[in-house]
């Protein structure tokens, strides 16, 4: 994700939201998705929100920045298995800024 001279936020889609999840993350994920799915989509919501509320305006545009204009995230980002709702939200806030607004995207476009 880059923040351009205006401020908005842009993201690289990517074709299978998979791409960013490791083998052993996604089959925790999908037993948690069978249990708290209405929990998982709601700390997705959530964590877009305070994405947008507290750390979007902090990655305003600079020189050191242009390397990830129009990058795709890194393979795997979403790595460690998870066993609650809350380790979900945990895993979520501790990814650099410049990857969690993807990480969110691709797990909203897993759980439609």
């Amino acid at each position: 994700m880059w923040v351009d001279d205006l401020g908005v936020c842009h993201t690289v889609a990517l074709p299978d939201p998979t791409e960013l999840m490791s083998d052993v993350f996604r089959q925790s994920l999908d037993q948690l998705m069978v249990r708290d799915q209405e929990d998982l989509d709601e700390v997705i919501e959530i964590e877009q929100m305070r994405f947008f509320e507290e750390r979007a305006g902090l990655l305003l545009w600079d020189s050191e920045e242009a390397e990830f204009v129009r990058a795709a995230p890194p393979l795997a980002l979403l790595s460690e298995p998870v066993g609650t709702v809350d380790d979900l939200r945990q895993l979520i806030r501790v990814i650099d800024d410049r990857w969690r607004l993807d990480a969110l995207l691709a797990l909203d476009d897993y759980f439609s």
